[in-house]
């Protein structure tokens, strides 16, 4: 989860990076004839922007790695570099070049190129040369929030839970209507055990939401369900999911939560329940036909789960679980 997280966060990050600092930084640093090397850099820009948008191949990268061979002091141009990098997926090659920008840039301080390099750091676990970036973006940007929300982030998963609830109590001091350091800081109060802390402070994060997107309210509102169900407290954390809107309980992910808090509490039927109300608004969803069977077979419902495993097959004859599930509905005792 958290690797996608920091995927997320880095393709963010690019989209800063490409709509804002290259285009301050498109005539730095040229050598001869800048306007030739310009035009060839908007072309693989534009290029570039092409290939994301229809997820088409990278093919520009030999250009690119040659337009910065031939000009390695053009920041823009070593930055596009790095960024076709980071979209294939090679962060350890993209990493040299924004070190390389951040040398470059020396006189002037690029936060966003900062958080950048720490993101893809921290992927690379390059965890203190990632506290250095992310620490000279807030040292440049003191009001940057997803600085020091990354920071805590690094020092988390280097076991330093102290060093990250102090930025993020620095962080909340800083703003105190910004609900995502509350919610971090569950986390971090969580992993030291301290539960009740965690749920406040998760609940202080909900309540925050409520003044932004209800997405973000709603992925909170599953967080609290979550720390209550790692206190074993299953029923609160049922309570808690129960009090969403119903169309968002009818959401996967959501019914996923829903019924591992019936199987916490021995009601593996009833989370399969769960489900076969779901087919009955969609029958077409092979999702909820496999969640269905499985729930049913861990409560030892040989025939309800054959009846999901029945409608699967007329959903997908070829369907991939088929065969796993038939093999668990005949190993049931009759």
């Amino acid at each position: 989860m958290r690797g996608a997280i920091v995927a997320l966060v880095i393709i963010a990050l690019l989209a800063v990076v490409a709509g804002v600092w290259l285009n301050r930084q498109a005539g730095s640093g040229a050598a001869d004839d800048p306007a030739a090397v310009e035009a060839q850099l908007q072309q693989l820009q534009e290029a570039l922007n092409t290939a994301m948008e229809r997820g088409g191949q990278l093919t520009i990268l030999p250009q690119l790695e040659d337009l910065v061979a031939r000009h390695p002091d053009h920041t823009a141009a070593r930055m596009t570099l790095a960024q076709t990098y980071l979209l294939a997926n090679q962060q350890a090659k993209a990493y040299p070049q924004l070190l390389r920008i951040i040398e470059l840039s020396a006189h002037a301080p690029q936060p966003e190129v900062q958080l950048l390099a720490g993101v893809v750091a921290t992927k690379l676990e390059k965890f203190d040369a990632a506290h250095q970036h992310f620490q000279a973006a807030i040292d440049a940007a003191p009001h940057n929030m997803r600085a020091r929300l990354l920071l805590a982030d690094a020092h988390l998963k280097q076991g330093r839970a102290d060093d990250a609830r102090n930025v993020l109590l620095l962080a909340i001091a800083l703003d105190t209507n910004d609900p995502r350091p509350y919610a971090q800081l569950a986390e971090v109060y969580a992993r030291q055990g301290q539960i009740n802390l965690a749920l406040d402070q998760m609940q202080k994060a909900i309540d925050r939401a409520e003044m932004g997107k209800r997405e973000t309210q709603v992925a909170y509102i599953r967080q609290k369900s979550a720390l209550l169900r790692r206190a074993n407290r299953p029923d609160e954390a049922l309570q808690v999911l129960a009090g969403l809107a119903p169309a968002e309980k009818v959401e996967l992910s959501i019914m996923d939560d829903m019924a591992t808090c019936l199987a916490m509490l021995g009601q593996p039927g009833e989370a399969a329940k769960i489900f076969e109300a779901r087919i009955a608004i969609d029958p077409t969803d092979d999702r909820v036909a496999v969640r269905a069977a499985e729930w049913h077979i861990k409560a030892g419902n040989r025939r309800a789960a054959q009846l999901m495993v029945n409608l699967l097959r007329s959903l997908d004859a070829r369907h991939p679980q088929l065969a796993a599930l038939e093999k668990a509905i005949a190993e049931l005792p009759r």
